[in-house]
């Protein structure tokens, strides 16, 4: 598995974790933030993938796992995951 402190690559780590598990996404690129929308309808779904790919990281990166979570937390009611 591919680090996820290797900046290069990560959207498509989780694009692909997303795509796997059957989430229909759109990736948008702006210079200042890379961003992976998946619909409303879908939200739930990706969270939970999100989660479980979360939970069998190597503790290394729990830190990030925080991160990710707090994100995920402000988000979850929105289209953005």
């Amino acid at each position: 598995m591919r680090r996820l402190a290797d900046k290069h690559g990560i959207v498509e780590y989780y694009a692909g974790l997303l795509i796997k598990g059957g989430v229909n996404l759109l990736y948008q690129s702006t210079y200042q933030s890379a961003n992976i929308l998946v619909s409303k309808q879908q939200s739930r779904l990706a969270k939970r993938i999100l989660e479980e790919s979360w939970s069998m990281r190597a503790p290394a990166d729990a830190a990030g796992r925080e991160g990710a979570e707090a994100e995920a937390e402000r988000t979850r009611d929105g289209a953005v995951v």
